[in-house]
């Protein structure tokens, strides 16, 4: 059950239906509900949600691509082999812009503790 953050909602879906790309930094103490607003706003869209951990860059990487296939529903993307971030996010944007446009729905984008892919 979802409680309260209306006027948070309400901010990241004014951005998300922008004619606009936007670019949203959601930050803020632990445990306050940040990940569960961002839960909550995706729930119905088109959404690649990724939380980033502590572990080495090909790691990281791998488990990027594979979520990624399976938020777009494809088990060849999700096998892609990447060197690099940029490969990765470039993959990332084609798929949701693919998916978006079969979906006709804008497409949301979350990487939580994206300071840990850097």
């Amino acid at each position: 059950m979802f409680i309260g953050r209306k006027n948070e909602l309400e901010l990241l879906k004014d951005h998300f239906q922008s004619e606009l790309s936007e670019f949203c930094v959601l930050y803020g103490r632990r445990r306050i509900g940040k990940s569960t607003l961002l839960e909550e706003f995706t729930k119905h869209k088109t959404a690649f949600f990724y939380l980033a951990g502590r572990e080495p860059k090909q790691l990281q990487l791998k488990r990027f691509i594979k979520e990624l296939g399976e938020t777009v529903s494809d088990p060849l993307t999700g096998k892609v082999a990447v060197s690099q971030w940029d490969e990765a996010l470039t993959l990332l944007d084609r798929s949701l812009f693919a998916l978006a446009k079969k979906n006709q729905n804008n497409k949301a984008i979350v990487i939580k503790e994206y300071p840990l892919i850097l």
